[in-house]
């Protein structure tokens, strides 16, 4: 989680960075190819990770609750967003820009570095994931074509 190790006062610095806003169900918060340069942080509800999978189909990749955050890609490479977001509910998320982190970490070296560990720890956490899921995906598709 992105406040994990934060005292309140930490989070509250990051908190006065933030623009958060409120999202009703069915509402796009991240659109597939977007551009972006800020991630989200999810304060309360519950959204959904959809990927387009081709023309009028996509395959939902997992849910965000409290305390999770997304849109990080994009907020680190300022290329295309990767999938879609929409709320499966109402709900509450933080939106930090990528200027606005930088600045936090030039005016505070110790929380930004706080930040960017959390934030590094998770992608670590979600690569290691993907790496099992396509190991599992492989064998699958060897399994397939040795007994087809």
């Amino acid at each position: 989680m992105l406040f994990d190790n934060f005292s309140t006062g930490d989070q509250e610095q990051v908190k006065k960075i933030g623009r958060v806003k409120k999202y009703a169900y069915g509402d796009q918060v991240i659109k597939e190819n977007d551009s972006g340069d800020s991630l989200f942080v999810v304060l309360s509800g519950r959204l959904e990770v959809k990927k387009g999978i081709d023309e009028g189909r996509n395959k939902k990749l997992k849910d965000l609750e409290a305390g999770e955050f997304f849109g990080e890609m994009s907020f680190f490479d300022r290329l295309a967003r990767s999938a879609d977001v929409v709320a499966a509910g109402e709900c509450e998320l933080m939106e930090l820009s990528m200027e606005e982190v930088d600045k936090l970490a030039a005016d505070n070296p110790a929380l930004g570095a706080k930040l960017y560990k959390n934030l590094a720890r998770e992608l670590t956490i979600r690569l290691r994931a993907n790496n099992d899921e396509l190991r599992r995906t492989i064998i699958w598709a060897i399994e397939g074509w040795t007994y087809a």
